[in-house]
């Protein structure tokens, strides 16, 4: 679970300007689909679920990340694919440590080829998400084999091409599949009177867009050309402004010095949560809904060759290594390899995760950690 702490660095600030002049992000808020899609009936996947370690905290470049509800105005023309003028192969490498803690709770997916049944198969799709539990490891082992079929259910997904007109739709299928997971962690944690939850980032690759949603700490940076592009923003109790509000329209309470929501402080059953969403944790659902599930969601257009990898990571990675950093140990790391005459590939990237892991534990961290790298290897 998260821990409280000094947010780390999104990157360099003289490169705020230059980046927000040159990368493509929207985020949507728009509301949750509430309607219950059918699950796939098949699904051709290739699926890895780990262990992994702790999120982090660290606050995004917000220069360049717009928010907005619809769909966003940039990029390729209505109903065409953002398909990059390279071919682009994403090679996903993942590393994980349990690091000083007692328990493992960070878990993550991996789908290689994300092709739910009925899409079209000349548009490449990937899935990766990193999840990281509090409480026990059940709610982000929950969420690490469930987002990803509800995300493949929906109509949208199996149609989408990554174009701008596509954002609506890809929004609302993977607010949807958060929605969904969130009650049934939610459902199995209080048949087992059980309280955990657990954060989740995840990134769903259609041809040359990537969509990024996020609920709770962890989070997402890419390498645009050496910069670090924060690409999620922490949602915490006190420290944001719209969350604090919510929480307090709710009836809620907040520790504003550990940034923490009080799940009822003056019951018997007494928790505090550091983040203001996550997927589960029934005592903050109910009765009143303090803490959300919805994610937000943003929207990249990689830029060939200018985007070099994205990293998905916990509190245990970004708690103690700043985005900044976390770009130039994997970037060190990919020019290694390659000095040695290796071609890109997902080994590849696993050594640039496991470089990133082992810094976080060099750095001290006491949580767990989980480092994914989707590496893009533009031809």
């Amino acid at each position: 679970m998260a821990a409280p702490g000094a947010s780390a660095s999104a990157g360099s600030a003289s490169s705020a300007q230059a980046v927000q002049a040159e990368r493509k992000v929207t985020w949507s808020k728009g509301d949750s689909d509430n309607a219950a899609g059918n699950l796939a009936a098949s699904l051709n996947e290739k699926l890895t679920i780990s262990q992994g370690m702790r999120p982090g905290r660290l606050q995004p470049d917000s220069p360049g990340i717009k928010a907005a509800r619809g769909s966003s105005k940039g990029g390729a023309e209505a109903g065409q694919a953002a398909q990059p003028p390279q071919a682009l192969t994403v090679h996903i490498g993942v590393a994980d440590e349990q690091g000083v803690r007692d328990h493992m709770e960070d878990r993550h997916c991996v789908i290689a080829d994300f092709y739910p049944h009925g899409s079209d198969p000349s548009v490449p799709r990937q899935f990766a998400g990193v999840f990281d539990g509090h409480s026990s490891h059940r709610g982000s082992e929950h969420a690490a084999r469930r987002v990803h079929e509800f995300v493949a259910a929906r109509p949208a997904i199996k149609t989408c091409t990554g174009a701008a007109s596509d954002q609506d739709s890809v929004t609302a299928a993977l607010k949807q599949a958060f929605e969904l997971v969130d009650r049934e962690i939610v459902q199995a944690a209080v048949e087992g009177g059980r309280r955990y939850g657990t954060t989740a980032v995840c990134a769903l690759r259609v041809a040359g867009t990537v969509y990024v949603a996020h609920a709770g700490d962890s989070r997402a940076v890419l390498c645009r050309d050496g910069r670090a592009i924060a690409l999620t923003r922490d949602h915490k109790p006190a420290s944001v402004v719209k969350e604090r509000q919510r929480i307090e329209a709710q009836g809620g309470q907040i520790a504003y010095a550990a940034d923490r929501v009080h799940s009822n402080p003056e019951g018997q059953r007494h928790t505090r949560l550091n983040m203001s969403r996550a997927l589960g944790d029934p005592d903050f659902k109910q009765p009143r809904r303090l803490v959300e599930a919805e994610p937000d969601v943003a929207r990249v257009e990689l830029r060939p060759r200018s985007d070099a990898f994205m990293v998905l990571g916990s509190d245990g990675l970004f708690d103690v290594v700043s985005a900044q950093e976390v770009v130039e140990t994997a970037s060190q790391a990919l020019a290694d390899a390659t000095a040695k005459g290796s071609g890109l590939s997902a080994a590849v990237a696993k050594a640039a995760a496991d470089k990133l892991v082992t810094k976080a534990m060099k750095e001290g961290t006491n949580d767990n950690v989980t480092a994914l790298i989707m590496l893009f290897d533009w031809d």
